[in-house]
């Protein structure tokens, strides 16, 4: 899989892979911080660093209000507050029926860090679009190495 370069996007692909896969309505209303590390995190491709600041909007809170609906958004996808006492950002709804939302089709598990760092992801399920699949690359094989002790040699 071919992920993009641009963070703006590569955010944007890994907020709504996180909301159709981890983010559930029962887990609202969800902290910005709590948002970040539970879920897009885990919910990135395999390999890829995310970094809000290499994007357009710096912060993650301007990054979530971005997808609010209010002035400048790009889609109507969360419902937001700030909490009063702490500054924090807090995510209180997703619009699930959004066109954005319902358009777009989550890439699978196994290419996730969560998935790679668990140690459930693997080479063969993996899709391409570079007409060159993952399966077709020599399998990793690791092995075990101990140095002997002292009392050994």
């Amino acid at each position: 899989q071919a992920w993009p370069e641009d963070m703006d996007v590569l955010l944007e692909m890994v907020l709504l892979q996180a909301l159709h896969r981890s983010v559930k309505d029962e887990a609202l209303p969800l902290p910005s911080s709590q948002l970040w590390s539970q879920h897009l995190q885990q919910q990135r491709p395999a390999g890829v660093s995310l970094d809000v600041k290499k994007s357009s909007h710096k912060k993650l809170s301007t990054f979530l209000k971005a997808y609010s609906g209010g002035k400048g958004s790009k889609a109507d996808l969360l419902s937001v507050k700030e909490d009063k006492h702490s500054g924090e950002v807090v995510v209180t709804g997703v619009r699930r029926e959004e066109p954005l939302y319902a358009e777009y089709r989550p890439y699978r598990n196994a290419l996730t860090a969560a998935a790679v760092e668990g140690g459930t992801g693997t080479a063969t399920t993996a899709p391409s679009t570079s007409g060159r699949s993952l399966a077709s690359l020599p399998e990793l094989a690791i092995d075990e190495v101990v140095k002997p002790g002292r009392e050994l040699r």
